[in-house]
């Protein structure tokens, strides 16, 4: 798997909103909320199988709402670095 992105190295006051950021801008209209007030790490892969794309997220607790994207909303493609 190829890692797409990740918390690792973020400074920790820093890791949720990057997240929250990453997955409602890139993968899908949702609302995250921390379930604590503790440190938060997450990492988002990507394996690419024939024409089938397999996505694998960890992230720490949290809760997540799915929310409506306009109409002719879309989502960027996220760029390894």
């Amino acid at each position: 798997m190829q890692t797409l992105f990740s918390t690792a190295g973020l400074p920790p006051m820093d890791s949720f909103r990057r997240w929250r950021e990453v997955i409602s801008d890139h993968l899908m209209a949702v609302e995250l909320r921390k379930l604590h007030d503790g440190p938060f790490s997450a990492k988002l892969e990507q394996a690419v199988i024939g024409s089938l794309v397999v996505t694998h997220a960890t992230h720490g607790a949290m809760r997540t709402a799915a929310t409506h994207r306009p109409p002719g909303g879309t989502t960027a493609p996220i760029r390894c670095s």
